[in-house]
């Protein structure tokens, strides 16, 4: 392999992050575990929220852009959300609005090394609940990186990291971006409901650092 094969990309190399692009202050909390605080803007989460919770049952696992390999069903089952993220942004009125569509946020955040799939749920995890230690790396995906975003109040529900010995408390508003070889699990959540985007990062095939 020549040089150019052996080096490896990393987003947060990206000089947007010198220079507070975009108000983006990514904040390492352990070895490549990155937070951005305040990342999703309150009216974009009340309306999701909204959406969310007006769901009935059969809205629940009922999205239909997914593989088999996406997801555990005995883990999952009831509590994937139907498809309603949407990649062109609104406001409680339905009409457009420049500055809520965190799909291209997530977007404008990872290129050029990165590309994301752009899911578009939801996770919920209700209260008594939990999710047992797990990681995304699965041979038939190519993703690097899992980014999930937290757009709700709970309590509980921490994103414990096993093999770490680390634990993380989301808090609502908060972006979290981490490799998907990192195992990690939920933590019971005590009340409210813990709404979750989650979303995958894939190296861009175009772009090599030389």
């Amino acid at each position: 392999m020549n040089n150019i094969e052996n080096k490896k990309n990393h987003f947060m190399d990206n000089p947007k992050y010198k220079t507070g692009y975009f108000n983006y202050k990514p904040i390492e909390i352990y070895k490549d575990i990155i937070l951005f605080e305040n990342f999703f803007l309150q009216e974009e989460m009340n309306y999701y929220i909204e959406l969310l919770e007006k769901m009935t049952s059969t809205d629940w696992n009922s999205h239909g852009n997914y593989e088999s390999s996406d997801f555990v069903l005995d883990v999952f089952f009831d509590r994937i959300s139907l498809d309603i993220v949407k990649n062109w942004p609104v406001n409680d009125n339905g009409k457009p609005q420049s500055n809520m569509n965190f799909l291209d946020r997530i977007l404008d955040l990872i290129t050029p090394e990165y590309w994301s799939l752009q899911h578009t749920n939801f996770l919920r995890i209700r209260p008594g609940e939990r999710i047992p230690p797990m990681n995304s790396s699965y041979e038939s995906h190519k993703h690097s990186h899992v980014i999930a975003g937290y757009i709700s109040d709970f309590e509980g529900g921490e994103l414990n990291f096993p093999e770490l010995n680390f634990e993380y408390k989301p808090k609502k508003g908060d972006l979290l971006i981490f490799p998907k070889e990192y195992s990690t699990e939920v933590k019971e959540v005590k009340s409210g409901i813990r709404y979750s985007y989650l979303d995958y990062m894939i190296a861009h095939p175009g772009y090599i650092i030389v």
